[in-house]
């Protein structure tokens, strides 16, 4: 099982760049293989960010984070 997080950070040498308009999604190889080619990130402004996969919500109450926390 994997854990997912939203985060602030830096391309990494392995990682895919998705451009929704100005907002940038990286994701790397393993997160690649679990989330598919399909992710929608919903906001809820009670209850923070929300991952969705094509065939299930992959985690729901998430905040942005810091790379360095």
């Amino acid at each position: 099982m994997l854990e997912f997080q939203l985060a602030l950070d830096e391309q990494g040498v392995d990682d895919e760049i998705f451009t929704f308009g100005k907002v940038h999604v990286l994701l790397d190889q393993k997160a690649l293989e679990e989330i598919g080619r399909y992710l929608k990130i919903d906001y809820y402004e009670n209850q923070g960010y929300r991952l969705i996969n094509a065939s299930q919500t992959l985690a729901y109450g998430l905040r942005i984070k810091n790379k360095n926390s």
